[in-house]
């Protein structure tokens, strides 16, 4: 029996054992591969190489397994990222924020032309927003306008869920300080690694890996973050007590008779606390050579005003990736060699301010861009082609049938959840 363990330990590659751990090794070197050309791909979008860029970015997404599939929102098309990035260079952020200086401008641009050529959703896209933004000075009046609008009505949209009640504004100030004199690659660090309101641990590779950052620029963004107590290496044994999840802690925890309750980097502390650095070794798993800490853990009011201004952020997100998603279809639908109307659907939140525009129908070769969604910053309001004219001609509106107001209607796209995408 012996013999034949042997043998087949010799022709499956060593046992199961072996064969995972090749197979952690080989994902883990895609992972990190995938983060290099995610880092180059940024990094060209942002000397101006898009062509470079959509490429890349066709090569990452398809080592991570979602390459050319069009009809995927978590697929990649080299065209319509294309097509995606063009449109977003059109739209006005001059004039959505007033004040922008040239290089603040340009690095929002690229923040979205990355997170839309991602293709993510607008979580992602926020994060990179807030990696220009978090912390800086800016005005956007439009916000302002519009809070006052909706307060004076009492009713507040969908897309402005946490922003009802402004915070303390000065509870956050020092912390917004610490990471708006960051670097820009200081703040991709913070922001692409989730840690805003948690202190996690993670190898320095892996960190590297989630910022989208490229070697040199880590290199340089590390002893920043390490000044602003935004980063720790090398940790110290307590701190491996981080890599155990919540409920571990509580149960050495209760196994030692100690209060289990408070936030995780609390009863990390209170653990330490109570062990030798050989007992932290015996309970957590080994650690990377380079284990470091990230982030940090604001409290009360600071978490509070923290967690409003990036609402706030994932707003303004929202409001431009929008702008950009209309402009494309806009210009799309201008070039029809057919008569076409536009019709306004009103979302399902029944926004005061959207309501007049219901289910009115536009020329898109003489419409105004003006009348057209967004029309407020977080709209919702969708659009659909009205065909009536165009199936009459074809003989076709009986086989269709009828829409709302007796139009033949096809539906293009239409919002389904807060991430979505409208298109005309």
């Amino acid at each position: 029996m012996a013999f034949f363990r042997t043998m087949l330990r010799a022709i499956t590659g060593g046992g199961g054992g072996k064969r995972a751990g090749r197979h952690a090794a080989a994902a883990q070197e895609g992972r990190r591969k995938a983060a290099d050309l995610w880092a180059e791909a940024r990094k060209a979008l942002h000397e101006g190489r898009e062509a470079e860029a959509v490429g890349l970015a066709r090569q990452a997404a398809g080592i991570e397994g979602r390459g050319e599939q069009p009809d995927s929102p978590f697929g990649f098309s080299a065209s319509s990222s294309a097509t995606e990035l063009a449109a977003l260079a059109k739209v006005p952020i001059a004039d959505t924020l007033p004040g922008f200086d040239a290089e603040q401008e340009h690095l929002l641009r690229v923040a979205l032309a990355f997170g839309s050529m991602r293709g993510d959703g607008l979580d992602v896209e926020a994060r990179h927003v807030e990696a220009v933004l978090l912390g800086a000075a800016y005005d956007w009046p439009d916000f302002d306008r519009w809070y006052r609008e909706f307060s004076q009505a009492g009713r507040f949209p969908a897309m402005w869920k946490d922003l009802e009640k402004g915070p303390d504004a000065a509870a956050a100030s020092e912390l917004l300080g610490t990471i708006g004199r960051l670097s820009f690659e200081a703040r991709m660090v913070v922001t692409e690694n989730a840690v805003l309101e948690r202190r996690v641990a993670r190898s320095l590779a892996e960190i590297r890996e989630r910022s989208f950052l490229t070697e040199e620029e880590f290199a340089r963004a590390v002893p920043e973050l390490r000044e602003a107590c935004l980063l720790k290496h090398p940790t110290d044994a307590a701190d491996r007590l981080l890599l155990l999840d919540t409920a571990a802690l509580r149960s050495a925890l209760a196994a030692r008779d100690l209060k289990r309750s408070g936030r995780k980097e609390e009863l990390a502390e209170r653990l330490a606390k109570s062990m030798s650095e050989q007992e932290i070794a015996g309970l957590t798993p080994a650690p990377p050579n380079d284990l470091a800490l990230v982030g940090q853990e604001p409290q009360g009011a600071t978490r509070e005003a923290l967690a409003y201004e990036r609402s706030k952020l994932w707003l303004l997100t929202h409001t431009l990736s929008f702008m950009g998603y209309s402009e494309r279809d806009f210009e799309g639908l201008r070039g029809a060699g057919y008569k076409i109307r536009i019709r306004i659907l009103e979302a399902d939140d029944e926004c005061p301010v959207c309501r007049k525009w219901a289910g009115r129908s536009f020329d898109p070769r003489r419409v105004n861009r003006s009348d057209l969604p967004p029309y407020h910053p977080g709209c919702r309001c969708d659009t659909v082609a009205d065909l009536e004219d165009w199936l009459a001609f074809c003989g076709l509106t009986d086989y269709f049938g009828t829409g709302a107001g007796g139009r033949a209607s096809i539906m293009i796209d239409h919002v389904q959840g807060l991430d979505a995408k409208s298109s005309l």
